[in-house]
Formats: structure tokens, sequence, C-alpha cells
């Protein structure tokens, strides 16, 4: 029955595609949802995947829009990178009892940012966001669409 009741709760779902840039390149599609709570909330399940000459990662999260106003929100994201790194580039050469096998490992996924929304038509939006904090890329700028 409380199960029912939180369902209730929740509008209709969003879809999120965006491109990432900065230390680290990559896209992100999610699927969220918002509740029609004061101050506005908004939620995505997100799938990842950046990659660069030297390393890439994929892992899945979950992102908290609070809106502050119509347009700015904060953002706090949490959850699991799978990361890949090239040893073929390590530093000082390799050694005799180096692997030619790249190196994995899991790392948290933990960020906070800043964003702003904007209409493009009705029920889709344009956003362009900034987030730092305990990940693989660091820090990036995202631009994508919601709707």
């Amino acid at each position: 029955m409380l199960f029912i009741s939180l369902l209730s709760g929740i509008e209709p779902f969003l879809f999120k595609g965006s491109g990432s840039f900065g230390l680290v390149n990559g896209t992100t599609l999610g699927i969220g949802w918002k509740n029609g709570e004061k101050p506005k909330r908004e939620h995505f399940v997100n799938a990842i995947y950046y990659a660069t000459d030297v390393f890439w990662y994929a892992g899945i999260n979950h992102e908290h829009r609070l809106y502050h106003s119509s347009n700015f929100y904060t953002l706090l994201t949490t959850g699991l990178d799978y990361v890949e790194v090239d040893n073929m580039g390590s530093i000082g050469g390799s050694n005799a009892g180096d692997s030619d096998k790249p190196g994995s490992a899991l790392i948290p996924h933990i960020t906070v940012g800043l964003g702003y929304q904007t209409n493009l038509a009705k029920d889709i939006h344009l956003f362009i966001e900034w987030d730092i904090g305990i990940k693989a890329s660091i820090s990036n700028i995202n631009i994508g669409l919601t709707f």
C-alpha cells in the first residue's frame, strides 16, 4: 500500500540525453521523474560513458536536481563507475613482469553542481550544468535536453 501511494506522487517520466565536456568527454542517457512538491525536484537514473586515449569508464548514477527558481538548480549525483585504464602508457616504461592487460576498478561517483534550464518547446528543455566531485573525470560541463 505504501508503494502505491509513493507511485501516485510521481508525475510522468522524463528522458534526458547530454554531452559532457571537460577533462574527459562523454555522454549520458537517463530516465527520470519529478514530484509536485515545492521546491520543485527532479530525479534521474543515468547511464554514462566517457573515454580518452588512456582510459574509459561507464557507470550508473542517481541525479537529484533541486530547483531554486524556474530555471536555476543545484544537483547532487551519487553512483558507481567501472574504469578501465590502458597500462601501455605507464610512467617509467614497462617491467618484465608487467602485463599488457588493462587495469580496472570500481570507483565512486559523487558530485555536486549547478545548472540552468530553459524551455525550447512544450515539455522540451535545454540545460547546461557544471559539476565537480569524486569521479574519473573530476569535473565536467554538461549540455543536453530533457523531454
